[in-house]
């Protein structure tokens, strides 16, 4: 028997590590493994967890402190983008499989997620690129 899923969703409600872990107690469930999963635990509890943590003061300082001397976004070659015509257009490039999985491990050995490990690798493209040991850019990231 041959079971397709099709799942839709925004990355605000569900990031890739959500999304693993779904594949995972999907395929539990279907090979009939479920007693082995963990108990699901209550969405509140994990409201309650972000608003036990530190309030909006705190993290604004902690980032005027990380971002306290930046001055301007990192720029690829200087080039600012200052009306929409400037927008390119989109491109993708599919990874080897092979390459996905050493990335994958590689995370799992430094535990950080794959998206880090990326990140590291487009900062590193940007400091060659605009000639800075230092680099900013801004990405979308659920924790």
């Amino acid at each position: 028997q041959r079971i397709t899923a099709v799942l839709r969703y925004h990355h605000v409600i569900m990031d890739h590590i959500a999304l693993d872990v779904l594949s995972h107690e999907l395929q539990a469930i279907l090979l009939g493994n479920e007693a082995g999963l963990a108990a699901p635990v209550p969405y509140r509890n994990y409201i309650a967890h972000v608003l036990q943590g530190p309030g909006d003061d705190a993290h604004e300082a902690f980032f005027r402190e990380q971002l306290g001397d930046v001055d301007e976004p990192t720029l690829p070659y200087g080039l600012a983008m200052t009306s929409a015509e400037q927008i390119p257009g989109e491109a993708r490039l599919k990874l080897d499989s092979a390459l996905c999985s050493q990335v994958r491990d590689q995370a799992r050995q430094l535990s950080v997620s794959a998206a880090t490990l990326m990140h590291l690798a487009w900062a590193q493209v940007l400091g060659q690129l605009s000639g800075r040991d230092s680099v900013v850019f801004g990405t979308a990231v659920i924790l």
